[in-house]
């Protein structure tokens, strides 16, 4: 029944948990978040700039209050998708760059990809958020 004090020990435990993974920490001067495009699993994803790349950047938005049995499994989840897209080598899959801090915010900062998203697609395949 423990419980996160605040956004820093959650960070510090996602910080830890991609350090194992080798994932790299993007430096907070190094992207450039501009408008607002959509909503994720894990939150708000913005359109941004790195290292003259165009980017998504998603913003992560986890609750600290929750209970560390509900915490650690959205870490792992949030750990397995990047370890997921950095082994995918394809053009519909985003190249993932790194995790980047603003603020108290941890984001994970993606190759933009112009088009639908992927939600877009569910009807078709008879898919139900």
């Amino acid at each position: 029944e423990n419980k996160l004090k605040d956004r820093g020990e959650f960070n510090k435990l996602l910080e830890e948990a991609l350090a194992k993974n080798e994932i790299k920490i993007i430096a907070e001067d190094e992207v450039e978040r501009l408008n607002e495009i959509g909503v994720g699993a894990f939150g708000m994803v913005y359109k941004g700039n790195y290292k003259e790349n165009v980017v998504a950047i998603k913003k992560l938005l986890i609750d600290v209050t929750d209970k560390d049995s509900e915490i650690i499994p959205k870490i792992n989840e949030i750990v397995n998708e990047i370890n997921i897209i950095q082994i995918a080598k394809h053009p519909n899959v985003p190249i993932f760059y790194g995790i980047w801090r603003r603020k108290k915010n941890l984001n994970l900062i993606f190759e933009y990809i112009d088009g639908p998203m992927l939600k877009d697609f569910y009807p078709k395949i008879g898919y139900n958020e």
